[in-house]
């Protein structure tokens, strides 16, 4: 259990993740295959997980833990030691192999007048589980990629990790 359950930060990765990407031809050559996965490592690292199995979890327990990873590629940079023009490509190359979604949350003002870019949502369009030691797909209703990232926007959006941001519509 602790294998598929790792108690601190981890992050799953699946055999038909792997290899969409080692089969995926890079058109951009300082991109490589390790740093798409090193990315993805990360991302799945850090990611907002309610819980591998499915609870039961109530519209609350959804917005106030909306299943996402939010960060910035200069962020992101320090961390895994790849520039933020790779991570960005990365990310593209993710989005086109279907393993991510994105969604960028708009510039802000601070109360100085000084504009700022804010974080990237990153989002698995699928959740799988673990029922009876074998793994399925959610199905729409048990897990909505749309809806995670509506929380998440609205989480964000309502300041509950930075407190003086004001977005503009």
């Amino acid at each position: 259990m602790d294998k598929i359950l790792p108690p601190k930060n981890f992050g799953i990765i699946y055999d038909f993740e792997i290899e969409a990407i080692m089969n995926y031809k890079i058109s951009y050559k300082p991109l490589n295959k390790s740093i798409i996965l090193l990315l993805l490592s990360y991302i799945r690292a850090f990611t907002w997980v309610r819980s591998n199995e499915m609870s039961g979890h109530s519209e609350k327990s959804k917005k106030n833990k909306p299943e996402i990873f939010h960060s910035q590629f200069e962020f992101m940079e320090n961390y895994i030691g790849v520039r933020a023009k790779m991570i960005s490509k990365a990310t593209i190359v993710l989005e086109e192999l279907g393993i991510i979604k994105t969604y960028r949350m708009p510039s802000y003002r601070d109360d100085k007048g000084q504009w700022h870019t804010d974080d990237i949502i990153y989002i698995c369009p699928y959740k799988i589980v673990s029922e009876r030691k074998t793994f399925r797909l959610c199905s729409k209703d048990e897990y909505d990629w749309e809806k995670e990232l509506e929380y998440g926007i609205q989480y964000l959006r309502e300041c509950k990790y930075s407190s003086r941001k004001f977005y503009q519509e």
